[in-house]
């Protein structure tokens, strides 16, 4: 009986079935953040708290990009308004840029950074492929004051700047306003200039005129007196120049020569400039003076 009991148990032992195994799943490791990753722009006592968040393919590169991010925070957050940034980081084979429009007066790069300074260990993970880190910085209160007063004086020496450059400018307009006035004067000067030697050569040739007539007039009554008939006006021109006054008729000339008015009259010939004078008259009250030829 137990030898058969015993067979039963080794037959049962042999050809009982493979029981399945569970396959091992790997379990999702859950990434805590630390509590200060919250206190961006914390204030404490003797400063401010900033956070920085970064990532790239490498962690050089995500740590930097955290560092400019905390900085821009702080500006955010401590001078207010906005900033302009523009910062490039060189990554592995790529490159990240970090671009900001404000209103602000002063850049980033122009702030004294030397009192903002790492606290915390930075918190590194991957995500995506690529390296993330979180950092904590901290900026004291004195490093703070001093780069206002230091930025405050800078934005007023800029406003000085700003001022003399708009003075200089309304100088200049002025100026050139001036030089265009200076031109429009010497323009005018210019042009009485040649007005005053036209003039003074019409009053030289005027001056010439009257010196000769006086001559003229002066010799007049000698060479009246000394008319012959025959005489035409013609010859008289020649002889003591162009009349005062001509005109001329149908059968009439009469030729003024100061207070003598010479006439001719022929209605026979075609030339009356060759044509005998007749008579002088004294032109005040056109008297006859002397009767040259004819009655």
């Amino acid at each position: 009986m137990f030898k058969y009991l015993l067979c039963i148990l080794f037959c049962s032992c042999a050809t009982a079935p493979e029981q399945p195994t569970k396959p091992t799943t790997k379990k999702k490791v859950k990434r805590v953040l630390p509590t200060w990753v919250q206190d961006t722009c914390k204030k404490t006592k003797n400063g401010y708290l900033m956070v920085g968040y970064g990532e790239g393919n490498s962690l050089a590169t995500a740590t930097r990009q955290a560092l400019i991010s905390s900085r821009g925070d702080a500006l955010l957050c401590v001078f207010g308004g906005t900033y302009s940034a523009t910062t490039t980081v060189q990554d592995t084979n790529t490159t990240s840029s970090i671009q900001a429009r404000t209103q602000v007066s002063f850049k980033y790069k122009s702030v004294n950074w030397s009192g903002f300074t790492k606290t915390a260990t930075p918190m590194f993970f991957t995500r995506n492929g690529k390296n993330g880190v979180y950092v904590q910085y901290f900026w004291t209160i004195a490093a703070i004051d001093e780069e206002r007063r230091r930025i405050d004086a800078l934005n007023r020496q800029i406003e000085k700047n700003r001022a003399i450059k708009e003075q200089i400018k309304v100088k200049d307009k002025l100026i050139e306003e001036q030089k265009e006035t200076l031109q429009a004067i010497e323009l005018q000067e210019k042009e009485l200039r040649g007005l005053e030697e036209k003039t003074k050569k019409a009053l030289l040739t005027l001056n010439k005129l009257q010196s000769k007539k006086k001559h003229r007039d002066k010799n007049l009554k000698l060479v009246i007196d000394r008319l012959e008939c025959g005489t035409s006006i013609h010859d008289l021109m020649d002889v003591i120049g162009d009349p005062d006054e001509y005109i001329e008729d149908t059968c009439e000339i009469k030729a003024s020569y100061g207070k003598f008015v010479v006439h001719t009259h022929n209605c026979k010939t075609d030339s009356l400039e060759t044509a005998a004078i007749t008579r002088v008259y004294s032109n005040h009250g056109n008297k006859n003076y002397k009767i040259v030829c004819g009655r």
